[in-house]
């Protein structure tokens, strides 16, 4: 990564990483991921998969031009992940436990991506200057 990338090598690997691993769990093995949530639907699998194209288009924008601002899109599809995994926790009891770790996992990974993309934008000027470290 260069300067003109918008943001630093750190931050495009701890942004990219966890968003490969989950998209290759949504789309390699969707099924067992359906199933250890405790989710029977036939529809569940594709919902699954569904995600783990979200996931890959999410990818592909961020390396094609790793921009600082293009951080959100991640925040974003983590908020989108949190509202799914709450709304997973209101069916019944088989898996609850699974479906409890799927909203840690998925509010970890928030709270974690709007950490790194405020402190990312926080870190550069409008122009791309950097600023004066905080003290």
């Amino acid at each position: 990564m260069t300067q003109d990338d918008g943001v630093s090598r750190p931050t495009f690997w701890l942004m990219v990483v966890p968003s490969v691993l989950l998209a290759a769990l949504f789309l390699l093995a969707p099924g067992a991921l359906t199933r250890r949530l405790g989710l029977r639907d036939p529809r569940s699998t594709t919902l699954a998969r569904c995600l783990g194209v979200r996931q890959v288009a999410v990818l592909a924008a961020f390396v094609r031009r790793p921009a600082s601002t293009r951080l959100w899109m991640f925040v974003g599809e983590d908020v989108m992940d949190v509202a799914l995994s709450l709304l997973l926790l209101r069916g019944r009891p088989p898996a609850r436990g699974a479906r409890r770790a799927a909203l840690a996992v998925a509010a970890g990974l928030t709270v974690a991506d709007l950490l790194i993309t405020v402190l990312a934008r926080r870190s550069r000027l409008p122009d791309g200057a950097r600023r004066a470290p905080l003290r």
